[in-house]
């Protein structure tokens, strides 16, 4: 076993049962597993308890309208494809307190009441899943006005990328330079082989969480077939888009009658802004109890 942290930007190869130790590792550092998980026929992001949670052996058949959870003929760890869930409901909750206050002898007084920041170890995060993050990222934390809540979430978060070798059928992130390869902004990145993992080393922290496996540098044959895996899955996404004018070709179409079609589906359930992993619409409300003695 290697005595020494492979350097950033370093290519590694562990053997698959090693994701177990990078497991461990993040939990005994202090972090809680967030990662891809069975649940009532789909695959779902949720808390895990480690690898024996993962959806092995599992895949999903997506088409337009449609989702199926099938076996698959082997025990991939990552063989799906991205599920009904975002990162987003971790990073930007759909329901946050801001602030309490409660009325104490005719007066107010805010109640001061923080929280500890949650730090969570996303498990599995796809190329087009980490553009999302960036893009609230560009939202949230850019300018003169941050949200400190967002901030003090994703500043404690590790993010361990999986790239994807297998695009469903609605897929189209090649043609939006999303994917299938995670680019940036990850402390590790999985390209899940055979019988192997190549790793991609993208922070100090990723580094010292593989320090406690037998990892070697990636041979050139499966540096070769990592490659070959991810251009297989560019060539077979399910979709192509042209996003060379994508911008002008919206603003040309403000009007447009397939907008009046949308809106008449439109039950105002506001799921299309909980699921969707870029969307950053909020509102601010004010609530009290019914003695309006306690606010917030």
């Amino acid at each position: 076993m290697p005595e020494f942290t492979p350097n950033i930007g370093a290519f590694i190869s562990i053997g698959k049962d090693e994701l177990r130790v990078i497991l461990g590792a993040l939990k005994e550092a202090g972090y809680t597993l967030v990662g891809p998980t069975l649940e009532e026929g789909t695959i779902v992001y949720d808390e895990i308890a480690g690898v024996e949670d993962l959806p092995v052996g599992w895949t999903d058949r997506q088409e337009p309208g449609s989702y199926r959870l099938q076996r698959r003929e082997d025990d991939a760890f990552f063989g799906y494809v991205v599920g009904p869930h975002s990162w987003k409901k971790y990073l930007f909750p759909s329901r946050q307190t801001l602030l309490k206050v409660e009325k104490v002898n005719g007066s107010f007084a805010v109640v001061a009441k923080e929280e500890p920041t949650p730090r969570y170890a996303f498990i599995g995060v796809r190329g087009c899943e980490l553009q999302a993050i960036h893009i609230q990222d560009r939202i949230f934390l850019s300018g003169l006005y941050q949200d400190p809540h967002y901030k003090a979430r994703r500043q404690q978060v590790f993010i361990l990328a999986v790239n994807c070798t297998e695009p469903g059928g609605a897929c189209f992130c090649a043609s939006m330079g999303a994917g299938p390869q995670a680019r940036e902004g990850f402390d590790l990145a999985l390209t899940e082989l055979e019988d192997i993992f190549i790793i991609e080393v993208g922070s100090e922290v990723g580094a010292m969480m593989v320090r406690g496996t037998p990892w070697r540098p990636a041979g050139a044959f499966e540096l070769q077939q990592a490659r070959e895996a991810l251009a297989a899955a560019k060539k077979h996404m399910g979709r192509q888009l042209d996003a060379s004018d994508l911008p002008n070709l919206l603003y040309r179409n403000l009007n447009h009658p397939h907008w009046q079609e949308v809106a008449e589906r439109c039950l105002s359930c506001a799921n299309c802004t909980m699921v969707c992993p870029t969307c950053f619409c909020n509102d601010v409300l004010d609530v009290s109890d019914l003695q309006r003695q306690h606010f917030e």
